[in-house]
């Protein structure tokens, strides 16, 4: 009897570490191919506003697109009083827009299919720091441009392209955080609903 119960919860661990393994591939994979493709689209983007600086002026213009990246009216007017020409300033802000606009669906799309996932369990841990994360990197992201060169920071006397670079890491962290929170936040209320 001792040894069927104690086969009973090697059994449950063992199907505990499966499910957890299977949560977190299918999260690595979804995140990998997100990352390709985000790149892949951000860099042709990029060359397409770089061509054409009309459209990335329309970011500036239509407040809807200048809001799509919300910290991009913190950092506006400072822009127009750097020495960007008014194309650089355009492409820093329709670069920032677009990769919150190309990342903001995708984010809530996975968030909706996780909703009505099924999983069996709950990966335990870590969504504090994802939130941290989360807070941390649109905080930091309305950190206005500094005067002199900063190797985290954007700075006047970077390159456009440098700041739009700097400008990336924070959305990317931002929306990294936000996907793995779309993941793992279902899976965690999935579970307690159980637990009850």
């Amino acid at each position: 009897m001792n040894d069927e119960v104690n086969e009973d919860i090697f059994d449950h661990v063992a199907r505990e570490i499966k499910a957890d393994q299977n949560i977190v591939s299918r999260q690595l994979g979804v995140i990998c191919a997100t990352i390709a493709a985000y790149s892949a689209v951000i860099f042709f983007t990029f060359l397409v506003f770089r061509l054409h600086p009309s459209i990335s002026c329309e970011f500036v213009n239509n407040e809807v697109l200048l809001r799509f990246w919300p910290p991009n009216t913190a950092i506006l007017s400072v822009l127009k009083t750097s020495g960007y020409s008014q194309s650089d300033q355009c492409l820093l802000i329709a670069m920032r827009s677009f990769a919150s606009m190309v990342m903001l669906p995708a984010v809530v799309v996975f968030l909706v299919k996780q909703l009505f996932a099924s999983d069996s369990y709950h990966v335990q841990g870590m969504m504090t720091v994802f939130i941290i994360v989360l807070a941390a990197s649109l905080a930091s992201a309305y950190i206005g441009p500094t005067e002199h060169y900063s190797r985290y920071r954007m700075s006047f006397d970077s390159p456009i392209e440098a700041n739009i670079w700097k400008s990336m890491i924070h959305i990317f962290g931002f929306y990294l955080a936000a996907f793995v929170l779309a993941f793992r936040l279902p899976a965690y209320i999935r579970s307690t609903r159980r637990k009850r």
